[in-house]
């Protein structure tokens, strides 16, 4: 049988100390992956990464990337990294202990480019109820092997001869404050005949801070989401496309939560983010750019 061929584990972090010791704990407990070495970046010019990286027993290598931004923090990853295979993870998740083995098998039985699973929210005590009677917070799951346009970076193995593919930069600094170049770069993979596919049982687990458990945060992640969306759309030229689908998720959405509110039904995932995102894409459809992540002058994100 021969050696699996062995994987770059690329992990973007930014003033999280203690979450990334928990995924670094985690990854020291993953079942026959294979050979991996793990990246962290770290975009904090403190660097307060590096001694939590400096303790960890994993093969490791400590990176740090001056320029603000989750954008420049994963393309220094592919940069350094020379692992034939590449997987991401974010700093505020933690794998099964199969997540990575699970993902390599897959990878191999579909013959994919790219293989993407999905996170599982868990929550505080002390979340609200509404939270949970809402769905929020819990993303869509398919079929193994439901094939995709695009992928995100909490949770995807890709072949590193895919994104080499790709013109530069590799991640594109215009998503760098708006979020969304792991879409991005996915969709082009896609765009260029790669293949992406969906792993159900490759899980990892994110914890959910209750300073995101507000309707304000929650319309602005939804708006966000699907102004990526609608960017993208613009960018393949189908601008009008992005106008009718904005137009139409913006009318639905708010069919629907009008009548949440006449049979007096609490406000939903379903509802909210159809709405805000028919939002996103008109935005989009418009050349406008949803920004969500600030950092202090000087220090953006």
């Amino acid at each position: 049988m021969s050696t699996p061929e062995p994987v770059a584990i690329c992990v973007a972090t930014y003033q999280r100390p203690e979450q990334l010791r928990t995924l670094l704990a985690s990854l020291q407990d993953l079942i026959a992956p294979g050979p991996f070495r793990v990246y962290v970046v770290d975009n904090d010019a403190a660097g307060t990464a590096e001694q939590v990286a400096s303790e960890s027993i994993l093969d490791l290598v400590y990176l740090q990337e001056p320029t603000p931004g989750i954008v420049a923090a994963r393309n220094a990853a592919l940069m350094n990294s020379t692992e034939p295979i590449l997987a991401f993870i974010d700093d505020d998740e933690y794998p099964d202990a199969s997540w990575l083995a699970t993902l390599r098998a897959c990878m191999d039985s579909s013959d994919a480019d790219a293989v993407w699973g999905p996170v599982v929210s868990v929550f505080p005590a002390e979340t609200p109820e509404w939270v949970h009677e809402g769905g929020f917070f819990s993303r869509s799951r398919y079929p193994t092997g439901t094939v995709f346009d695009q992928a995100a970076t909490n949770n995807v193995l890709v072949r590193r001869t895919a994104v080499e593919q790709l013109e530069l930069p590799r991640f594109d600094e215009r998503f760098s404050a708006s979020g969304g170049s792991d879409s991005h770069l996915f969709h082009r993979i896609h765009n260029k005949g790669g293949k992406i596919v969906w792993c159900d049982e490759a899980i990892v687990y994110e914890d959910v801070p209750l300073s995101r458990m507000s309707v304000a945060w929650l319309r602005q992640r939804a708006r966000r989401t699907g102004n990526v969306r609608g960017r993208l759309l613009v960018e393949d030229g189908h601008r009008l496309r992005a106008w009718i689908e904005g137009s139409a998720r913006l009318a639905v959405g708010f069919l629907r939560m009008s009548a949440d509110r006449v049979r007096r039904v609490p406000v939903n995932s379903a509802s909210l983010n159809t709405w805000m995102r028919g939002w996103g894409v008109l935005d989009a459809a418009r050349g406008r750019v949803v920004i969500e992540y600030r950092r202090p002058q000087g220090d953006q994100s």
